[in-house]
């Protein structure tokens, strides 16, 4: 619930997104790691690689356990020349208990289940709400059975055919297995 909160008042916020000692840097970096904790999350086997060269930030992570059984690989890049930096996350994380997802992003438990995530996202703003405005790409999350979600869909579908105002109460009652 930590990161749900830090993250729902990053966006409630007019956070500023700057790297003012990219441009400063030149500098490549590997990294690897057989366990690491950073707070509530550990991750196992670990390996990337940073780049910064003329105000560009990129890191590949070629190999990132997560929690006991997620694994996952990607690329997040800053290019911070432009006018309005630029970010962009690709990736995917498969494995992931779907209720640490819905946590950090929601400080909810919307979700139970492994899922796979699969992310292609950019943006660009020197503010969380100019970043999110501009947040374009793709972002894909798949269960396998067993999985739930922390919503009636069943409510929900049924009450998105009457012509009556959404009952939100009914639909947020119980959770809908996948």
């Amino acid at each position: 619930a930590v990161l749900g909160r830090s993250l729902a008042s990053w966006l409630e916020r007019p956070a500023t997104l700057s790297l003012p000692l990219l441009p400063l840097l030149d500098a490549d970096l590997r990294i690897s790691s057989a366990r690491t904790s950073a707070g509530p999350v550990d991750l196992g086997r670990s390996a990337a690689t940073l780049s910064l060269k003329s105000g560009r930030l990129l890191a590949d992570i070629a190999e990132l356990e997560i929690d006991a059984g997620a694994h996952g690989s990607g690329q997040i890049s800053a290019d911070m020349t432009r006018a309005e930096p630029r970010f962009s996350v690709r990736g995917k994380i498969e494995g992931l208990e779907a209720s640490r997802l819905a946590v950090a992003l929601t400080g909810q438990t919307t979700l139970r289940g492994r899922t796979d995530v699969v992310l292609d996202l950019a943006g660009a703003g020197d503010t969380g709400e100019r970043f999110l405005s501009t947040l374009s790409g793709k972002a894909s999350l798949s269960m396998t059975n067993g999985g739930q979600v922390g919503i009636d869909l069943p409510a929900l579908l049924g009450q998105s055919t009457a012509a009556t105002a959404m009952d939100w109460g009914e639909v947020l009652s119980g959770p809908t297995s996948v």
